[in-house]
């Protein structure tokens, strides 16, 4: 005779807890808030006139110290129904369409509980919808509790509070209030962060201000001069395409005038003159990838070359926006690209030819930088809306595959008569191994190799 044997398989909450803060960051964490309010306006402005201002009136302030964890936001508040249904689930639900066509980069359910475990060990969550206003507090004790997921909440009503949320987090562990000492650089470093990740954002007209610090944006601009009829101009180059719910438009040109010979070592050298180069990704009006100078973003890769002190004055911008963020190119923490998403390899293709333009440019006018500093400021350094105000539909030219494209007519030194060509012949395997030594790419041209090669012996002599 048998007997059935009752197996228990249910999950334990420290394991959730565990898995879902391990692999994230304290500031990626902290974003995910901001990232649920933002999405808050996007909801209010569900079916409204689209604005260049969508995030103006709005605002987030976030306080911390060794003590708590403090954001509260003006951006509409949370539904009781959903939070009683899908807000505190560990995971999205697959009925909860409430975003359904809008441009959010929420997609798996967990961020704000992710980023409330990460701090600490108690949690209070009040929020003013125009539904009505609840009250939720996550303690330790209910933490232990692996028998029961339900969360005490108290429902009222509270006219005259701004509609908005407050999340409180306490009992923070050792590691994070060390991190929010006052005395530390956590709160400097993460107001620079915010400058450059919620650029775009900020300049929408989100208000942003950590503990009483109010974040100014620090968005990439282009150097750009109006095409003329038969007048080559520094101009950046353009690519704009809808793949399926995707729309995706990349810009990359010089963002300030390139250094002379003799400031090359002195820009490696410094930090500071590096960081606004290469590639920056935006996922719906994010940051998700800032000033990249990998083979992600298409350095060293192909027939670019890697990234080096001579290209610092090479910037581009991938900027994607999906009303469906599952259709987005971003990893499970929102702060990266998927490298083998099809819709980001289809665009890299477009980004290193982008970033080509502008490389061989350097090489070109390597030897008359007075000359190639005139074209240069003569350009003025504009935001990316500013550029694409200034181009009209005759600009662009489309494209086989599709989409449409800018490509600029940059300026070409003279040829002097003094030049000589100098030919020769040399194995293959010489000229790659060159190539990686002297320009960071076995893929570059044989002529680009053996111009580099020619310069590096005569310095030497």
């Amino acid at each position: 005779m048998t007997k059935s044997l009752e197996i228990n398989a249910s999950p334990t909450k420290r394991f959730f807890v565990d898995m879902l803060t391990r692999d994230i960051e304290l500031d990626d964490a902290i974003l995910d808030l901001l990232d649920n309010s933002v999405d808050g306006i996007l909801r209010l402005r569900k079916g409204k006139r689209p604005t260049t201002k969508p995030y103006e009136g709005y605002w987030a302030e976030l306080k911390f110290s060794r003590g708590e964890f403090r954001i509260t936001d003006n951006c509409g508040g949370i539904p009781p129904d959903v939070a009683a249904e899908y807000a505190f689930r560990m995971g999205r639900l697959a009925d909860d369409d409430r975003d359904k066509n809008l441009p959010t980069v929420g997609m798996y359910g967990i961020g704000m509980k992710r980023a409330m475990f990460k701090m600490g060990s108690s949690t209070v969550v009040e929020s003013h919808h125009v539904d009505g206003s609840f009250r939720v507090e996550l303690t330790p004790t209910w933490l232990k509790r692996d028998e029961d997921w339900s969360i005490p909440a108290r429902r009222y009503t509270n006219k005259s509070a701004e509609r908005g949320t407050t999340i409180i987090v306490k009992n923070l562990s050792a590691s994070i209030a060390d991190q929010f000492a006052r005395d530390s650089d956590f709160q400097d470093a993460f107001i620079e962060r915010l400058q450059t990740t919620y650029a775009l954002i900020i300049e929408k007209g989100f208000k942003v201000t950590v503990n009483g610090h109010v974040v100014t944006p620090k968005p990439v601009k282009f150097l750009f001069a109006q095409p003329k009829k038969g007048q080559k101009t520094i101009t950046p180059y353009m690519y704009e395409v809808d793949i399926g719910k995707v729309h995706a438009s990349l810009v990359v040109g010089f963002y300030k005038a390139n250094a002379d010979e003799e400031e090359y070592d002195e820009e490696a050298a410094a930090k500071h003159s590096r960081e606004t180069a290469g590639w920056t990704v935006i996922c719906n009006d994010r940051v998700v990838l800032y000033c990249d100078k990998t083979r992600m973003t298409g350095w060293g890769d192909a027939e670019v070359p890697g990234f080096h002190a001579q290209f610092n004055a090479i910037s581009g911008v991938l900027e994607l926006s999906s009303p469906d963020p599952n259709q987005l190119p971003l990893t499970t923490t929102k702060r990266g690209i998927d490298g083998n998403s099809e819709v980001y390899l289809l665009l890299k293709q477009y980004m290193r030819e982008g970033t080509k333009i502008f490389t061989s440019y350097t090489y070109k006018w390597k030897k008359a930088k007075p000359e190639a500093r005139k074209n240069e400021g003569a350009a003025a350094a504009v935001t990316l809306q500013e550029v694409r105000s200034q181009m009209t539909d005759s600009d662009w030219k489309p494209v086989k595959k599709g989409g449409k494209r800018y490509m600029p007519d940059l300026p070409e030194p003279e040829k002097k008569s003094e030049d000589v060509v100098v030919r020769f012949t040399k194995p293959v395997k010489q000229v790659t191994s060159l190539g990686r030594r002297l320009l960071d790419s076995p893929s570059a041209k044989p002529g680009d190799v053996g111009s580099a090669a020619f310069d590096f012996a005569h310095q030497k002599a």
